[in-house]
């Protein structure tokens, strides 16, 4: 059995530490976060009347405060961070607590400060040299997790504001912002207008050139949506909806092609860059184009047709219904669709259900259950149809499974 062993006081006083700091953030309600400072006597050595908030950090991939086989070497490591933090402070006349803090899945440390006397430097300037202290100390693992400056602010409710504001601009590093310090004024001047129709008009684009286009246009599209519109907005929606518009471009791709070598999609919060999403999302295309190759790429419009018709092929599905969910003309999706996939719409809808029908034969299911879960109404012609696709008929297909004639 592994052994564990109980943690030292000076973690555990670390901990507890950290743990009471951070219900500051989190409540917004000025009497509670003043009682419970005082109840719980908690230093404060920043001026409630007049302070500012950072926050600053490696990513979570970086950081190891974790690993509990290392948890006392990393508490004194943080520990010493904390105290050329509050030299920093000293020097250049400003005073507050630092505690570390949970942000979107990295820890990273928080720094509540105010001005003690007058000060040598701006808060800004103070914050660039106290993120200074956390880049010395990571080196060649430290990643561009900037510093988040909050504006001034005043009285115990607005610790959980200054958190909330200091965090809504650390995300925007997501965004290639290379200054140490982000400030609502750096984003203000940085940030580019960029409509959502535009975004989708463009991933509308992207999802036409994967049916007929050249893999370099495919990746070029990408660089478009993302490298000259996401990037250059600094907006979060632009970037959601850019990113959900694609994951679900890959995912008709994945369901029509039956593509089973593309890895799975992630969540937004699982790249640490922009460029790691753009990186991912080129890999996943090239193999979505190298997969198409040697089949038959089908156009948009009939892509859209399969897939509307994979969904709901247990359901009544006639061409009309088809036309108007791909907004074609019945006529012409018909013809391409015949073209194409060399077969009518009505022959595709049948193939479907009668190779549902084909795997519920395997099960202990009524064949009058089977018959209704895979879209036929009457019992005649469901027998009609699945003797015609197996020169048999569903009670024989069956037999012939039970007897071990059909694997």
């Amino acid at each position: 059995m592994e052994k564990h062993e109980l943690i030292q006081k000076r973690s555990t006083d670390f901990v507890a530490h950290n743990m009471l700091m951070n219900y500051w953030l989190w409540d917004d309600n000025q009497l509670l976060i003043e009682s419970f400072i005082k109840n719980c006597e908690l230093e404060i050595n920043f001026d409630v009347n007049h302070y500012h908030f950072c926050i600053t950090g490696v990513d979570s991939k970086y950081n190891n405060y974790t690993k509990s086989d290392s948890f006392d070497h990393d508490v004194a490591k943080v520990l010493k961070e904390y105290e050329i933090i509050y030299d920093i402070l000293e020097k250049y006349h400003y005073q507050g607590n630092c505690f570390l803090i949970k942000v979107d899945n990295s820890k990273k440390i928080a720094v509540l400060f105010s001005e003690k006397g007058q000060p040598l430097c701006p808060p800004i300037a103070a914050a660039t040299k106290i993120d200074n202290v956390i880049k010395a100390h990571y080196r060649d693992r430290y990643v561009p997790i900037a510093t988040s400056l909050a504006v001034n602010y005043s009285g115990y409710e607005s610790i959980h504001l200054a958190y909330e504001e200091a965090r809504r601009l650390n995300q925007l590093v997501f965004f290639g912002i290379n200054e140490k310090v982000i400030t609502q004024e750096l984003v203000s001047q940085t940030t580019v207008e960029c409509a959502l129709t535009l975004i989708d008009e463009n991933c509308r684009k992207l999802k036409y050139l994967c049916c007929n286009a050249s893999l370099e246009e495919i990746l070029h599209q990408v660089d478009v949506i993302f490298n000259e519109l996401v990037r250059f907005s600094l907006s979060a929606e632009c970037f959601n909806t850019a990113f959900i518009l694609c994951e679900m471009m890959i995912q008709l791709f994945q369901k029509v092609y039956n593509l089973t070598n593309i890895p799975s999609k992630k969540r937004q919060k699982d790249y640490d860059s922009l460029e790691a999403y753009i990186k991912d999302l080129k890999a996943r295309l090239t193999l979505i184009y190298e997969a198409c190759q040697n089949r038959q790429r089908f156009s948009h419009n009939v892509l859209l047709a399969i897939s509307f018709i994979m969904d709901n092929y247990t359901q009544d599905v006639s061409l009309k219904i088809i036309s108007e969910y791909t907004n074609v003309n019945p006529t012409s999706l018909s013809t391409d669709f015949n073209r194409e996939v060399t077969m009518s719409i009505s022959e595709y809808i049948s193939k479907l259900r009668i190779d549902k029908a084909k795997s519920l034969l395997a099960t202990d299911l009524d064949i009058q259950e089977i018959m209704t879960a895979v879209g036929f109404t009457n019992m005649r012609y469901f027998t009609d149809v699945f003797k015609k696709e197996m020169n048999m008929t569903p009670l024989a297909y069956r037999k012939a499974i039970q007897n071990d004639m059909i694997l």
